[in-house]
C-alpha cells in the first residue's frame, strides 16, 4: 500500500515510521512504499523527507569494462587532481572498471566550468541529515518536489556512463513475503555504454568539498517488470549535452528514456 504522509502530524509520521522499520527488511519491501516528501505542522516551516529501504534498493549495481567507448571517461576522471585529493582525504579507492556499489567512487559526466560536459570522480550516495544510510537512488517523478533533490533536479544533473547494470529478481511468496531471485544483467539493446541519468550535488568531508551523486529511478519497462518493481532512468547517448544543460527542460528529456533492454541471467 502507498500512505500519504503529506500534512499529517508529525507525531502520526514517526509512530508509522517506527511500526514500519518494526517489519524485517523484505517484508517492508513487499508490503509499504513510503517515497515522498511529508510537510509536517506549518509552525515549523520544515520538511520531513522519509527514504525507506525500498527506495534504496532498486539501482545499486552497475558494471565498468575498459571498453574503447568507457575508456576516454575513466581515464579523464582518473588522472584528474580532484580523484587525487578525494582518495588521500577521503581514503576511497577510484573504481575503474568492475562492479560498482554503493559509496564507490566512480567516473561521472556533468557540466564544467565553461558550462560544457567534463568528467568527474564521484561517489555514489548523498548523505542525508538523519538517514544512517547513502541516498543511492532517487525518484523520477518525486525528484523535484523533494527537498533534498528540488535544486539538484533544477540545476545540477548528470550521467553515470555504465556498460550494464545489475538487478535482482523479486519473487513474492505465497505468504506475501519477497525473496531474491537470480541476477540479472541489464543494458539498452544495440549498446555498448548504459547511461544512467543522475543528479550530483557538492558535500564535504574532512576539510574536502567534493562530488556525489544519485542515480534516478523510474517505472519499469515491461521486460523488466517481471524482475523488478523500479528500474534506472537510461538516456540515450545524443540526450547527454542536454540533460547535464542546467538550462534543459528536464522533464521533457526523460521522456526519451530507453526501454529497448537486453535482460540476461548473470553469470
Amino acid at each position: 500500500m502507498v500512505l500519504r504522509l503529506r500534512d499529517m502530524p508529525i507525531r502520526v509520521i514517526i509512530s508509522l515510521w517506527n511500526e514500519w522499520q518494526r517489519l524485517p527488511c523484505m517484508e517492508r519491501m513487499a508490503t509499504t512504499s513510503l517515497s515522498f516528501s511529508c510537510q509536517p505542522a506549518a509552525a515549523t516551516g520544515k520538511r520531513i523527507e522519509v527514504y525507506p529501504e525500498s527506495e534504496r534498493n532498486m539501482c545499486t549495481r552497475f558494471y565498468l569494462e575498459l571498453s574503447p567507448e568507457l575508456r576516454p571517461y575513466i581515464e579523464a576522471a582518473n588522472h584528474s587532481p580532484l580523484k587525487a585529493k578525494m582518495v588521500s582525504s577521503l581514503g576511497r579507492e577510484f573504481k575503474t572498471e568492475g562492479e560498482i556499489r554503493p559509496t564507490d567512487m566512480t567516473t561521472v559526466i556533468a557540466p564544467g566550468r565553461n558550462g560544457m560536459p567534463a568528467v568527474f570522480p564521484m561517489v555514489w550516495g548523498y548523505h542525508v541529515k538523519g538517514i544512517n544510510h547513502p541516498v543511492v537512488n532517487a525518484r523520477v517523478e518525486s525528484a523535484k518536489e523533494k527537498q533534498t533533490f528540488t535544486d539538484d533536479w533544477n540545476r545540477h544533473r548528470c550521467i553515470v556512463p555504465a556498460s550494464y547494470y545489475f538487478e535482482w529478481e523479486h519473487i513474492r511468496r505465497p505468504d506475501g513475503k519477497v525473496r531474491t531471485g537470480d541476477k540479472y544483467t541489464i543494458q539498452p539493446r544495440n549498446a555498448t555504454v548504459t547511461y544512467l541519468a543522475g543528479l550530483y550535488r557538492i558535500e564535504e568531508e574532512r576539510g574536502l568539498k567534493y562530488p556525489v551523486f544519485t542515480v534516478l529511478t523510474r517505472e519499469p519497462c515491461e521486460a523488466l517488470a517481471r524482475i523488478h518493481d523500479r528500474m534506472p532512468v537510461i538516456l540515450p547517448g545524443d540526450a547527454i549535452d542536454d540533460w547535464i544543460n542546467p538550462d534543459a527542460d528536464s522533464a521533457g528529456i526523460v521522456t526519451q528514456a530507453l526501454t529497448d533492454l537486453v535482460v540476461e541471467k548473470a553469470e
